[in-house]
């Protein structure tokens, strides 16, 4: 039987595999939004320091707490996409090397059944003679 907290574990795991596929297959969906974000913040920090001038101090470190925390979660998505591409591009090599090898032994094959080849047209040819 699993925990409260290890369905949450589940749930989040689950969650955060959609979220990564979504962002290695919608990279410029993503980067839009987070410029979009990063403006509204900057908007919000305008409005709310024109509007409470008397705690701009307090604006302005709720408001860096929140980029940096934004920044941190674009970084987070963005590296995970690299690691999706970074297997990707693992996988086609060791695939390449497979292909080589193949493509290497058949070429083998190739030449040691043309010499076979030529030994019996040279040995059919002596034997003519």
């Amino acid at each position: 039987m699993t925990s409260l907290f290890g369905l949450c574990c589940i749930a989040l795991e689950r969650m955060w595999k959609n979220i990564r596929s979504f962002a290695f297959n919608n990279r410029t969906v993503f980067e839009i939004f987070f410029i979009v974000l990063y403006a509204i913040l900057q908007i919000l920090l305008i409005i709310s320091v024109d509007v409470y001038p008397q705690k701009i101090a307090f604006t302005i470190s709720i408001f860096a707490i929140i980029v940096l925390s934004v920044f941190a979660l674009h970084k987070l998505l963005m590296e995970s996409r690299i690691k999706i591409l970074e297997n990707n591009v693992t996988d086609l090599l060791i695939e390449k090397e497979k292909m080589n090898a193949a493509s290497e032994r058949i070429y083998k094959e190739y030449h040691s059944q043309r010499q076979l080849r030529k030994n019996i047209n040279r040995r059919k040819k002596e034997e003519s003679i």
